[in-house]
């Protein structure tokens, strides 16, 4: 007989209560990240930060993904940053990166 393990999901509240519901989680603060997924007879977890391109592009300029990884590498080992959409959606004023993406872009 296989036993299929229980994986508890919580997303959180910045979120959409829609994910919680689908992955039939807890929709609550979460510290860090924005999915914690765990084994009920486990330490250890993973944590999920999800970014659509234009969120990642912009934490990418700011420096702010650098704070929000390094947290949750604080809490855990196991973080995944996850970044969705399509390349082509990406919203920028400077078009010539997204033509030339290997052109010397300065960031301060």
């Amino acid at each position: 007989m296989v036993t299929q393990e229980i994986k508890n999901w919580v997303v959180d509240i910045h979120e959409d209560a829609y994910f919680a519901l689908q992955l039939n989680g807890e929709h609550e603060a979460l510290p860090s990240g924005d999915f914690k997924l765990s084994a009920p007879d486990r330490e250890q977890y993973v944590l999920v930060e999800r970014k659509t391109w234009t969120d990642a592009y912009s934490s990418f300029r700011t420096r702010r993904i650098e704070d929000q990884l390094s947290r949750m590498l604080l809490e855990t080992p196991n973080a995944i940053l996850l970044i969705e959409g399509n390349q082509k959606s990406l919203y920028t004023n400077d078009k010539n990166q997204l033509e030339n993406p290997d052109s010397n872009t300065s960031y301060k």
